[in-house]
């Protein structure tokens, strides 16, 4: 050991000089050296390591003793001067906050305090101490051959025999330690790597490792009793595990409950009897052959009074002095089987097999299903600081006991899904409760048990329940089977759990500081390839992808107890618990903004206020972008208007023809009917005047003509129906004319049939349109005009078809005729003339005659 150490001079002074710049704060060019060696009072050169302590006295650690220093000598302390020194090769110094010293040595710790020295070896994973590492808490991480522990200065040092430490037996040398924010020790090994040695919620007793723990208990005098399952009770005494009672010494090895005495003693309950152990560790045995209806001990309960309440499987005994009482199912009591037990200043209350019995003032109360317990069978009692008692039957239900009924409040096995049933409950000095269940411990906030006697019944919030596992240092948390496995709160305030693997004990009084870890996200991936997070908020593009965001709590006391949940901002209505997952992935986002919010809960359940986000945006494709939307929407806009526009257009189109077709049916009537039965009426006048005047041959002459007339109409009529029809090519427009002229209803007319120009073969709508208007002429001549002569001269140009009717009859004034109502003649003409392209002249005046002239273009002619 001491081979590693420097022992030169110029070593020394290095070291002093390091000292003193750091204490005076003060440049190297204002020291002046002076050395101080063995010829000054110093046991050996090798200097090791120096402290001052708060009283102003310098101590230097060597090979040859601890030295203290006042100025002007020196006074050593070795194994010569105190015996605490079994080993005066010293390695390293520490001033403690209790004006003490801690000295490192080759051969334990040893602290200074008060002049007076002690040395402490239990808890250390070897003597051999390498270096002591001061912290924050004013604790030490001791550094030794064999590993490092974790040594909590501020209490009873011998806590620290309980105390978890890194062991590294291939004595592998550590060559640094540092403690985090947590409290937590890193360790750096010269070949093993990095070791951590964590600040945990939950201790043992190494002495008790493996074994199985069935219940324990704490006697007046501060002495804590372990029961186990097969190796009879173990005392603890300064953290130190001994065996005073020898297993035979007990009704039987398997211990099933333990229960302090009045007289300082303890009450050991087994499969085989009740024990009695006094203040000086005699057993008395108390078995059926004293009187007990049976030797299977399920509980004990000391009474107020100094007896003894005792559970079997027969009964409950009242057990005072020598005196066993016995009351059964006989007397009252719900069941045999006896359970739980809990005394109030209501009485003695008992779980049996047939419910909850209450025994007071000589009377047995019993409590099931119709009082509001939700089975009969309850496992478990406890009361709360107010002394409102709670109840847990075998279906997980907690219910309060208030105004002589039990209300229920929650079901804690429903709310966390579990099926392991609850064994028993306490609270502690900050009336938290504590759940005991066969495979899990449990810690329930005040704050959620007020809400839950406020709302009743509730649902448990996972905020406020801590569930204890590995992490936190509970190395085992099952139960062992038909064991009480009753928590035991002692006079320091720790709960002491029996266990399947050793005690698993806690700190009630002192809660760890609750550290919140700051959250971090690490990395955003689209399709497992990295985004950059450094430059800005993230621009994605739109498309089929997955975007996994990765996040962590940096916390090292308990990862795996870390809790997270997160919301995404834009998606996500409300945040989704993730448990300890650390990733979160969102697949096919829609195109906008989002904001990634993450949270973490440490393992005492309470959230991190500090929400840690990330902005992105998924860019929208060219046809999501808004000016985009915006011209298709005038696109579609326009296209819907063009489609009204057309569809308006057709049916303009649709009315006109069909207005058209109207006004063509209008016309032919006109131009056939009309004027056939104008002809015939004037016929039958002048039949009628005949017949006045006695000229009957002249009569029947007139009715022949008029039948003529009627059979050409007739003829007319089916021409017209046919023309509607059909074409034929052997009925020119000349012919037709002529034959229009023929008429007999024209005879006195005497129209003349002048055809010019080359022939050219028209559409036959357009050549119907023209013989209606030469018919229409010389229609108006007959009845308004009454000319001697008519001539119609149909003229073939190159350019134009001419149509000119012309009489010299009586004539008429064209703008007055137009103003006339009935009379459609010529707006009939003037409507053909338009369906065909052409133009119509009307000349006239009254005396004079009439012209009409038609001039119909030939280039729209379709041969």
């Amino acid at each position: 050991m001491s081979s590693q150490r420097p022992k030169s001079r110029a070593a020394l002074l290095s070291l002093l000089a390091a000292t003193i710049l750091c204490a005076a704060n003060t440049s190297a060019q204002y020291l002046t050296p002076q050395t101080w060696s063995t010829q000054d009072g110093l046991p050996q050169n090798s200097v090791h390591a120096i402290a001052q302590t708060s009283d102003g006295y310098l101590w230097a650690a060597t090979e040859a003793g601890l030295v203290r220093f006042d100025g002007a000598r020196f006074e050593v302390f070795t194994h010569r001067t105190d015996p605490a020194f079994t080993s005066d090769d010293l390695c390293c110094l520490v001033a403690g906050r209790d004006n003490g010293l801690w000295i490192g040595t080759s051969d334990g710790l040893i602290h200074l305090h008060r002049g007076k020295f002690a040395r402490y070896i239990t808890g250390l994973p070897s003597a051999s101490i390498l270096g002591l590492t001061p912290q924050t808490d004013g604790s030490l991480d001791v550094t030794t051959s064999g590993g490092t522990a974790h040594w909590p200065t501020g209490d009873d040092p011998a806590i620290a025999a309980s105390m978890p430490h890194v062991s590294d037996p291939d004595g592998v040398s550590i060559l640094s330690t540092f403690q985090d924010r947590e409290g937590s020790a890193w360790i750096g090994t010269e070949s093993s790597g990095l070791m951590l040695l964590r600040q945990q919620k939950f201790r043992s007793i190494p002495a008790l490792a493996g074994k199985p723990i069935t219940s324990v208990a704490q006697t007046t005098n501060g002495t804590t009793w372990i029961g186990t399952r097969d190796d009879g009770i173990y005392r603890i005494t300064n953290g130190v595990a001994d065996q005073p009672i020898p297993t035979h010494a007990l009704t039987s090895g398997v211990i099933l409950s333990l229960q302090p005495a009045a007289d300082g003693g303890l009450w050991v309950g087994t499969p085989s009897g009740l024990n009695h152990l006094d203040s000086h560790n005699a057993v008395r045995q108390i078995t059926s052959a004293n009187g007990l209806p049976d030797d299977y001990i399920r509980s004990l309960l000391p009474a107020p009074d100094g007896s003894l309440w005792v559970g079997t499987q027969h009964g409950l005994v009242h057990l005072h002095d020598s005196h066993i009482e016995a009351l059964t199912s006989q007397f009252g009591l719900g069941g045999d089987l006896i359970g739980a037990m809990l005394t109030d200043p209501a009485g003695l209350w008992v779980a049996t097999s047939g419910g909850l019995s209450r025994i007071a003032n000589g009377a047995i109360k019993n409590f099931t299903t119709a009082d509001g317990l939700a089975t009969s069978i309850v496992t478990a009692l406890s009361r709360d600081s107010s002394g409102r008692l709670w109840v847990v039957t075998d279906d997980g239900t907690f219910a309060t006991f208030e105004s002589e009924r039990f209300h229920p409040r929650f079901n804690l096995v429903h709310d966390t899904n579990g099926s392991n049933a609850i064994q028993a409950i306490t609270f502690d000095a900050t009336q938290s409760l504590w759940v005991r269940m066969d495979r899990e411990i449990l810690r329930i906030d005040p704050e959620q048990l007020q809400t839950c006697l406020e709302q009743s019944p509730c649902k448990l919030q996972d905020d406020f329940v801590v569930r204890y596992g590995p992490a936190e240092g509970l190395h085992n948390d099952e139960v062992v089977p038909r064991a009480t496995a009753l928590p035991w709160l002692s006079s320091n305030g720790e709960l002491w759990f029996p266990t399947r693997s050793g005690v698993a004990i806690t700190q009630t009084n002192t809660p760890s500081p609750n550290f919140m870890p700051p959250v971090v996200i690490e990395r955003l991936l689209r399709d497992d390839a990295p985004i950059d997070l450094l430059h800005g908020d993230p621009q994605i593009p739109f498309g089929p992808q997955r975007l996994t965001m990765e996040y962590a709590a940096l916390s090292f006391l308990a990862p795996s107890s870390m809790h997270f949940r997160y919301r995404l901002e834009g998606f996500d209505p409300e945040w989704t618990d993730a448990g300890n997952r650390r990733s979160a992935t969102y697949t096919n986002l829609a195109p906008g903004d989002y904001t990634f919010l993450v949270q973490a809960r440490n393992n005492d359940a309470i959230w991190n206020p500090t929400l840690v986000q990330l902005r992105f945006r998924i860019i929208p494709p060219i046809y999501r972008r808004w000016w985009f939307l915006l011209l298709a929407a005038l696109a579609l806009g326009a296209a819907t208007f063009g489609i009204y526009l057309l569809r308006l257009r057709h049916l303009r189109n649709q009315f006109d023809a069909v207005l058209a077709e109207r006004n063509r049916m209008a016309r032919e009537i006109h131009d056939t009917l009309t004027q056939d039965f104008v002809s015939t009426s004037l016929q039958l006048d002048i039949v009628a005047q005949q017949l006045k005047r006695g000229h009957v041959d002249k009569a029947i002459e007139q009715v022949r003509q008029a039948r003529q007339l009627v059979t050409e109409g007739l003829a007319e009529a089916r021409r017209s129906i046919w023309e509607l029809r059909a074409n034929t090519s052997q009925d020119t427009l000349p012919t037709r004319i002529n034959r229009l002229a023929e008429r007999d209803v024209f005879t006195h007319l005497h129209p003349v049939v002048q055809v010019r120009g080359a022939y050219r073969i028209l559409d036959p709508s357009i050549e119907r349109e023209i013989l209606r208007v030469a018919n229409e002429a010389l229609m108006n001549a007959v009845k308004h005009a009454f000319p001697h002569q008519t001539t119609v001269d149909l003229f073939y140009s190159s350019e134009a078809l001419m149509l000119t009717v012309k009489d010299d009859g009586a004539g008429f004034e064209v703008d007055k005729s137009q103003q006339i109502e009935g009379h459609y003649g010529l707006l009939g003409m003037r409507e053909r003339a338009s369906i065909i392209d052409g133009t119509l002249e009307i000349q006239s005046q009254p005396g004079h005659g009439t012209t009409v002239l038609l001039r119909v273009p030939l280039i729209a002619e379709k041969m």
